[in-house]
């Protein structure tokens, strides 16, 4: 289930960053044709979108290396750090009325949640496992003091206390 998980928010983050990317670029390519009429804006806004374009393709490559490493169970470091960038996306596009992008930037944050909370344990699963004290022989020491317990509480004669003890004896000869 964790492998799941950490697949899934990692490929889901490549792919919305992936779409970013391809607009941020369409985006770019548009301004360019505008022209020189507003040179000092479209500057700006060009600058903007470089910069959003450098942010997902870091992203990507984050995510890429959080899915390769994920899936093994050594990737906390790059999994919260895919975290953080994807929710700064998703706060990005809730504050610009990006609504449905916002929501599918959650996924991959939520999954990546699920993924760190999630246990795995390395433990072969036991069955029909006997507890460890029915599979001890007693000692003979503790056979006799066991039954000199029995003794002092009154629970056996000295005759039936002598009796098993040379019976116990005699076994182990």
């Amino acid at each position: 289930m964790k492998k799941g998980l950490c697949i899934a928010a990692n490929v889901c983050a490549i792919v919305l960053m992936g779409i970013m990317c391809l607009g941020s670029l369409v985006a770019i390519s548009m301004f360019s044709d505008l022209g020189m009429s507003y040179e000092v804006g479209l500057s700006m806004v060009q600058g903007i979108l470089v910069g959003l374009l450098i942010f997902c393709i870091a992203t990507i490559i984050i995510s890429a290396l959080a899915l390769a490493k994920g899936v093994k169970g050594k990737a906390v470091g790059l999994t919260i750090t895919t975290i953080v960038l994807i929710g700064i996306v998703a706060i990005l596009e809730f504050l610009g009325d990006g609504i449905v992008y916002g929501v599918l930037c959650l996924i991959p944050v939520g999954l990546d949640i699920a993924y760190l909370c999630v246990k795995t344990t390395n433990e072969p699963v036991k069955e029909n496992v006997v507890p460890e004290t029915e599979t001890k022989q007693p000692t003979v020491e503790g056979k006799i003091s066991e039954l000199n317990a029995l003794k002092e509480k009154g629970l056996l004669s000295q005759e039936q206390y002598d009796s098993a003890v040379s019976k116990i004896i005699d076994n182990m000869k």
